[in-house]
């Protein structure tokens, strides 16, 4: 599963939600795993730095409710975390989230990382290139998170990098690449 909308499944109209009802997710997992017993099941999505976390562990949840598992498997294996940060992002709420995921049951991967130069807010002050300070506050943030990837490694299956390059980013100018 990929990006349920906002996490939240059950109130928004169309689509799924008027053909198959509220427990859609559910459903497509039930079948993926009815289709391939095997397989590894991950509900992917990226957090908003609001209350979605929550509503992604509730999805993951219901989904894995035990009257709801296959052959004595839950639906959902792992949690895909797409991490997009950017320069006012709290790891202390990257933090919080990894270990919310954790406590499903599942294991977590990053799916999508990349610290972006701006602010939420965006901007173009560096618009004829990133300043030495912030690739520096950059940096800090790619360590920061990396050291409570480290500490729940134990928990954690892998963790893939958005772009490695400016040169080939969908936002070239948000300095992105950890390799530029």
């Amino acid at each position: 599963g990929n990006q349920s909308p906002d996490g939240v499944y059950w109130q928004r109209k169309g689509g799924h939600i008027n053909t198959i009802g509220k427990d859609y997710v559910y459903y497509a997992f039930k079948y993926a795993r009815e289709a391939d017993p095997t397989a590894e099941l991950r509900y992917n999505d990226f957090d908003d730095l609001s209350s979605k976390t929550d509503r992604i562990v509730q999805i993951v949840k219901d989904v894995n409710a035990t009257d709801r598992y296959y052959n004595g498997k839950p639906l959902v294996d792992t949690i895909g975390y797409q991490c997009h940060f950017v320069q006012n992002v709290s790891v202390e709420h990257a933090t919080d989230a990894v270990k919310k995921f954790i406590g499903c049951g599942t294991k977590v991967d990053i799916t999508e990382m990349d610290v972006s130069a701006y602010t939420f807010a965006g901007g173009s002050e560096f618009a004829d290139g990133v300043t030495k300070m912030r690739e520096f506050e950059q940096a800090m943030i790619w360590k920061d998170f990396f050291k409570v990837l480290k500490e729940n490694s134990d928990d954690i299956g892998r963790v893939n990098l958005w772009t490695f390059t400016d040169k080939y980013c969908y936002e070239a100018k948000s300095y992105r690449g950890i390799f530029d």
